[in-house]
């Protein structure tokens, strides 16, 4: 009869849990619903250890190497030497790993290694990649010597090669792609990502993200129609060509990538869909948070410095959401974490997220972090944070301690 009593509760507690599964899928506000191979955390979850960033090394600009006033994007090499895109300067600004300045490599120009508009970097283990995205080359750089070693043109329109499916689709809608950027894979063939980089319409619908495989020793691609992500715009459109290009809180598509494998978001939910380079969806895994309450004041404050009008304030008024998006921008360290900027009420900071992709998503860490420093790159035990106001740049590195567990 106990026996009986036993089996009875673990069916009944069977049932319910099976019951709980087949709601959160058909529930029409839940994202993970069409997605297989999914792990769903509870929405009162705790990370697994505590963590501290602390200072020890800074690069930046000085009277005798300066820096152009756009830097995003920074590479770091196996003997933690920094490598600085200065992306309308069109050079890369070398550093040892104590901060002093090595040399530069790269010129303004069309030739051979030289650039038009720097974009985005890469490093592998014997070479320096750097993406021009005017021109749509990847120019390469030897790690020793700093010598050029080659040039790849990587655009889209190339003789003798098949288009992707999506030129005809984009052609259509307006939008103009470009070779935005990329990832050294372990075979050195680069995976390819495609962009919007001009339209003439005046929607946002049907932007993507596409990628392709490029063979650089046969200098043509191998693969088109790799991945294609959802990128929808985030501008407001009104009459007489009025819009506002970035409208900061529309939810946006968020790639990263390693030498094998894709994490793709879309920033409305802390949900992160994991694809290997070949296209492949693998799995995904899902954090349930109500996002932030949006205040208005918060986003006029944004935009107070630029040239706002009546159709301006109208438009961002009418089309506010009640909630910023989840988080902002994600990144994907050499140890396979996922390093997430989850958008809090506190309109100064960030609550950053690190993530285990070893391990289903497991929450490793949280901690808060000024918004005006953004994450540029996680490698070999550090983490490297670009400090910027309206007069001056820099690039400081912070050595990464995750203590034992909470």
């Amino acid at each position: 009869m106990k026996l009986n009593r036993t089996l009875l509760m673990l069916f009944n507690k069977l049932f319910l849990f099976l019951l709980l599964l087949v709601l959160l899928k058909c529930s029409p506000e839940n994202p993970v619903k069409d997605l297989e191979n999914v792990t769903v955390y509870s929405s009162n979850i705790q990370p697994v250890y505590s963590i501290s960033l602390d200072s020890t090394a800074t690069f930046g600009d000085s009277e005798g190497v300066p820096w152009g006033p756009v830097v995003r994007t920074i590479g770091v090499d196996k003997q933690d030497r920094v490598f600085v895109a200065d992306l309308l300067g069109n050079k890369v600004h070398v550093y040892d790993s104590d901060g002093t300045y090595i040399q530069s490599v790269g010129n303004a120009g069309e030739g051979p290694g030289e650039f038009s508009f720097m974009w985005q970097l890469r490093i592998n283990d014997e070479d320096l990649h750097i993406l021009d995205l005017m021109q749509s080359k990847i120019s390469v750089y030897d790690l020793n010597s700093f010598t050029h070693q080659n040039d790849f043109n990587v655009s889209i329109d190339q003789e003798n090669q098949s288009d992707p499916d999506w030129v005809d689709r984009v052609s259509e809608l307006g939008f103009v792609y470009q070779a935005s950027d990329f990832e050294v894979l372990s075979n050195n063939n680069y995976l390819i990502s495609f962009s919007l980089q001009s339209f003439g319409g005046q929607s946002n619908e049907g932007q993507t993200i596409e990628t392709s495989i490029y063979d650089p020793s046969k200098r043509t691609y191998v693969q088109h129609d790799v991945h294609s992500f959802r990128a929808d715009g985030t501008a407001l459109f009104g009459e007489d060509q009025q819009a506002i290009s970035d409208v900061i809180y529309k939810p946006r598509a968020q790639v990263d990538h390693t030498n094998d494998q894709v994490v793709y978001s879309w920033t409305e939910d802390l949900l992160f869909q994991i694809y290997n380079s070949m296209g492949a969806y693998q799995w995904s895994f899902y954090y349930p948070r109500e996002s932030a309450v949006l205040d208005l004041n918060d986003v006029f404050t944004y935009y107070e410095n630029r040239n706002n009008n009546e159709w301006m304030e109208s438009a961002i008024r009418s089309n506010a959401p009640d909630h910023w998006p989840a988080f902002n921008s994600l990144i994907i360290d050499d140890e396979n974490r996922l390093w997430v900027s989850s958008i809090v009420e506190n309109q100064d900071t960030y609550e950053w997220w690190v993530l285990d992709l070893n391990d289903k998503g497991r929450l490793l860490a949280t901690f808060p972090w000024p918004r005006n420093h953004d994450l540029l790159q996680v490698e070999n035990g550090f983490a490297y944070f670009l400090a910027s106001d309206s007069d001056f740049q820099k690039i400081i590195k912070y050595t990464i301690d995750l203590d034992g567990s909470i």
